[in-house]
């Protein structure tokens, strides 16, 4: 019988509160160990996907980081630039002008990351493509935003996490969230429809106007047809007066599963065209999208880049459960992290069966 390779990972240890410097310049050398000549091509537009931190929060990944990489892109001839799509949650990344000043404030400027901020499903994040996903229990028809279609490559910087809903927040969550549209957030969270609140509504059309499947209609409030709706989200992203709402429903496996489901629509799109790069440092029970200051639950581990989303995502797993002797992300989380990455595996989207090389210098 012939044994399949084992798919490679590559990893550089961190000094713990290592100054973000010093880890930019470690990510770079990582990235190139693990294949982004790859992933860039010359004059090719390639897209840096990393979270900037929400509110107050302070254990996102640092510009340095982002600069290095972007660094990286360019001396091989592409061009870079950081993006991200808008929130579901009304924050101040619920749109592109906020979503900048937010990354702005937290010192991602152009002039200190070395490339340009372009957001991928435009200003209100009802700019998006939708994907079919053949195999998905969840979310058949996936909604990215509309940028996706067009990258040429991607590099997915991620600041693990513990994760209230799916339990672990690492390169599944940063690139299902990071790149679908709100509507696709909606369908990841929600699971079902939209929810008009008439006591909010001002009967001003733009719902009206923008759904795709003319499933609303306007009288002295708009209505809602569920049998006419597909989940689109786009009315949610334009309503002026938060008159559409949605339920946090889905948790645990389902919303798990979802999320899995729209990496493989990103994969769809890009093919291996993307690099996974995990900065496993101020590791927290929750994600950066909580907009307070978290404390770290443990001290810093190091990078790990692969082009497998599965197998990058199972070592950071697995050295965070080295590095403090416990499963320190089923400890942090309400709910188990691990069936998402064996879902994962059974999407073809990588192998849960890895090789370590370590990079020590």
């Amino acid at each position: 019988m012939q044994h399949m390779m084992k798919t490679k990972v590559w990893f550089t240890p961190l000094e713990d509160r290592e100054p973000a410097e010093g880890v930019g310049r470690k990510a770079a050398r990582l990235a190139e160990a693990a294949g982004l000549k790859h992933v860039v091509q010359a004059d090719g537009l390639i897209g840096i996907l990393q979270h900037v931190g929400e509110g107050d929060n302070v254990g996102h990944v640092e510009p340095p980081v982002t600069r290095a990489i972007a660094k990286k892109i360019a001396a091989r001839k592409g061009t870079p630039f950081l993006t991200g799509t808008a929130t579901l949650y009304r924050g101040r990344r619920s749109n592109a002008c906020d979503h900048l000043m937010q990354a702005y404030d937290h010192g991602f400027t152009p002039e200190a990351i070395g490339c340009p901020i372009v957001m991928v499903d435009g200003l209100r994040g009802s700019d998006q493509v939708s994907v079919r996903v053949p195999s998905a229990k969840h979310c058949a028809t996936a909604y990215l935003g509309s940028g996706v279609a067009v990258l040429d490559g991607l590099v997915a910087i991620t600041h693990p996490t513990g994760h209230v809903g799916a339990g672990f927040a690492a390169a599944i969550k940063n690139v299902s969230m990071g790149l679908s549209s709100r509507g696709g957030k909606l369908a990841m969270h929600h699971g079902s429809y939209p929810i008009f609140l008439p006591e909010r509504c001002t009967a001003c059309g733009r719902c009206v106007q923008w759904c795709p499947a003319d499933a609303i209609t306007l009288a002295k409030t708009a209505k809602l047809d569920k049998k006419k709706c597909i989940g689109c989200g786009e009315c949610f992203s334009v309503c002026p007066s938060d008159a559409i709402d949605f339920s946090w429903r889905l948790q645990g496996q389902g919303f798990q599963e979802g999320m899995v489901e729209y990496c493989a629509a990103v994969q769809s799109k890009l093919g291996d065209r993307i690099l996974f790069l995990n900065v496993i440092r101020h590791f927290q029970k929750g994600c950066d999208c909580m907009g307070t200051p978290e404390k770290a639950v443990c001290p810093d581990v190091g990078l790990v880049a692969s082009r497998d989303i599965v197998a990058v995502d199972t070592a950071t797993a697995d050295l965070l459960h080295r590095a403090t002797g416990k499963d320190i992300v089923r400890e942090v989380a309400d709910c188990d992290y691990r069936g998402m990455l064996a879902y994962a595996e059974s999407m073809d989207l990588g192998s849960r069966d890895y090789e370590l090389i370590e990079i020590k210098k």
